[in-house]
């Protein structure tokens, strides 16, 4: 008796061949206890959604599964519409006019312990849209009357965050703008990393800066 691995070959002793044959029943009266446990998912609940006109639905992300035992988790989904030709065909009205119903597939994803695959299915009826009107619940409040004061983990890190902004060479930010619009870039270093004038982030670093500066002045009075 030999098991290959690739072009070798392997010979077992009679010792080997017990436990190897061990290792598998064992493997195989764990793997059934977990499909008859409490980790076999039975039930999935059910999902229905409206969608507007001209849009494709928004399906949920997890669901509540039940178990052998009765009881019961949040598992997450992957729906079978990801698509992007499967999205537009779902969100044009003249597939899909107002009142079509139609359904989407997916499955319960897998984890160490239960099997990948259990079949779920939302349905879906198409709406004509309605006007919303959003009221706001909450105001952003400018920075320049939020202060934090004391002697605290939070002052501290604010402080170290000035420092380090103030440390970095303002020359060095301004160097892909310069080289851009053809301006010189004598006496200000290349900018590097993201902000390498040879890769197409350029840029992206030097606008956190000037973003980090702004509110840094903003809610700091020094």
């Amino acid at each position: 008796m030999g098991i290959c691995f690739c072009d070798m070959k392997i010979l077992l002793t009679p010792a080997m061949r017990r436990a190897v044959a061990a290792v598998v029943a064992a493997v195989v009266l764990l793997t059934g206890a977990s499909a008859a446990g409490r980790l076999t998912v039975v039930s999935v609940e059910s999902v229905r959604v409206e969608v507007a006109v001209g849009h494709a639905p928004r399906l949920p992300y997890r669901l509540w599964v039940t178990y052998g035992d009765g009881s019961g988790e949040y598992r997450q989904v992957r729906w079978l519409n990801a698509s992007e030709a499967t999205e537009r065909a779902e969100a044009d009205a003249t597939l899909n006019p107002v009142g079509t119903e139609y359904r989407v597939r997916g499955f319960i994803t897998g984890d160490n312990s239960t099997p990948n695959g259990y079949p779920v299915t939302a349905d879906v009826r198409v709406v004509a849209p309605q006007a919303t009107t959003i009221s706001p619940v909450a105001e952003p409040l400018p920075l320049d009357r939020v202060s934090i004061d004391g002697d605290n983990r939070l002052t501290h890190n604010r402080d170290l965050d000035i420092d380090h902004l103030i440390s970095l060479p303002v020359k060095q930010q301004l160097y892909n703008y310069r080289d851009t619009y053809g301006l010189s870039t004598d006496g200000y270093p290349e900018s590097d990393g993201w902000d390498s004038p040879t890769t197409k982030l350029k840029g992206h670093g030097s606008g956190h800066y000037m973003s980090a500066m702004a509110f840094a002045f903003a809610g700091h009075s020094r």
